[in-house]
């Protein structure tokens, strides 16, 4: 059927029309007491006009946010000849959908849709219905309004009166919200971050000094000291890195993710190469057609462990206790930002503990080899942003 929610996941609109009109002010002034200055009326009169100036979308919504589960509003559909295009009830599938009562007042919306190269864009009608029984979720109807009797909808919330018949306001695109994640390659998502780790406070490291005869030299050692931005072994408090993970869907909906991560991370005397695996969790992969006004955006959770190799530092991959081994454990909390249909602008901020080798002492037979590299501890703040694909 055309209207399936999975390819209009979340076009959100802005109405306007009769909607618009009902939240006008209309007053008339009989008289002006005396006192009252001209100027006075004129600015009363501009502050009513800005507050009728208010979005219509808005007034709508906070009609519409707060339902009754009385019935209010009717939709009536155009019969259909042909039985399997007619809409179907969600409660009870072997029933046709003859009209659509609710609480919630219909709203319309722009859906474009690509065939054959050529962009066509749709008007739908969107009722959200009252739930099934035993059920409190609501379910989403998305109806061409060439399938509406007269394209209007019925009011039938005051029993005293006859029904009020109402066009649908006009309908444009106010921001897309399709959240349809197509990924790349074989991953179902693909996250490319550029991040910058701060570590606080001070560290440093001491090398012994020698000469080409590996002869101890006064003073015999050289401490090297951190500073703010540094990539040799003294350390550095700002520690960059570009981060890329490719993930695959553990559940059909999309709520979690796992798979390979990579990254390039210069600091320490080395260019760090971590590889290791990623974990993400999504807390609304897809805008929930029950909402009545479904967010176009996400807050997310991330977690990652990886061994953080590199080609400079000589140190084995595998130490022989914890002290020594090559480690990196992160996890963190972010937010996806809609930019399109298959695009999301992404920030978080976590937390990343690494061991990580430093340059190998060069000299002094007496040191075992597996204590040539010192390994720097650190446990730093992470902020990244980045593309969520």
């Amino acid at each position: 059927m055309f209207a399936h929610p999975d390819h209009i996941y979340c076009q959100r609109v802005r109405n306007r029309g009769v909607e618009a009109y009902e939240g006008g002010v209309s007053m008339a002034i009989c008289s002006i007491p005396s006192g009252v200055r001209l100027y006075h009326v004129a600015a009363i009169l501009a502050a009513i006009l800005c507050a009728s100036c208010a979005s219509p979308r808005a007034k709508v919504a906070s009609q519409n946010e707060r339902p009754t589960g009385i019935i209010t509003y009717n939709v009536e559909l155009i019969a259909d000849a042909d039985t399997a295009r007619a809409l179907r009830d969600v409660c009870d599938p072997s029933q046709v959908v003859r009209s659509i009562s609710t609480d919630i007042r219909p709203t319309p919306r722009v859906v474009s849709r690509i065939v054959a190269g050529v962009t066509y864009a749709d008007t739908l009608i969107r009722v959200l219905a009252l739930p099934c029984d035993g059920s409190k979720e609501r379910k989403e109807y998305l109806i061409p309004i060439e399938r509406i009797v007269g394209k209007r909808y019925t009011s039938v919330s005051d029993p005293l009166e006859p029904p009020t018949r109402y066009a649908f306001g006009e309908a444009e695109t106010n921001d897309i919200c399709c959240r349809l994640r197509t990924g790349w390659w074989i991953f179902d998502k693909l996250e490319l971050r550029l991040g910058a780790g701060f570590r606080f406070g001070t560290d440093s490291v001491t090398y012994p000094v020698v000469d080409a005869n590996s002869v101890p030299v006064a003073p015999f050692q050289q401490t090297y000291g951190s500073s703010f931005v540094n990539f040799d072994r003294g350390g550095s408090n700002l520690v960059p890195s570009v981060e890329l993970s490719g993930l695959f869907k553990l559940d059909r909906t999309g709520y979690g993710h796992v798979g390979p991560w990579l990254a390039v991370m210069p600091t320490d005397g080395s260019v760090f190469v971590p590889i290791g695996a990623y974990g993400r969790y999504t807390f609304t992969p897809a805008p929930r057609t029950d909402e009545i006004d479904p967010s176009c955006h996400t807050p997310y959770l991330y977690g990652l462990a990886a061994l953080p190799l590199d080609f400079s530092s000589g140190a084995p991959l595998f130490g022989s206790t914890m002290a020594r081994q090559r480690l990196m454990l992160g996890a963190g909390i972010g937010y996806d930002w809609a930019a399109t249909c298959d695009l999301d602008v992404s920030v978080d901020v976590g937390i990343r503990h690494m061991n990580l080798p430093l340059p190998e002492i060069d000299c002094c037979p007496s040191v075992p080899d597996e204590q040539r590299n010192p390994f720097r501890e650190s446990t730093m703040f992470m902020l990244r942003f980045g593309l969520t694909f």
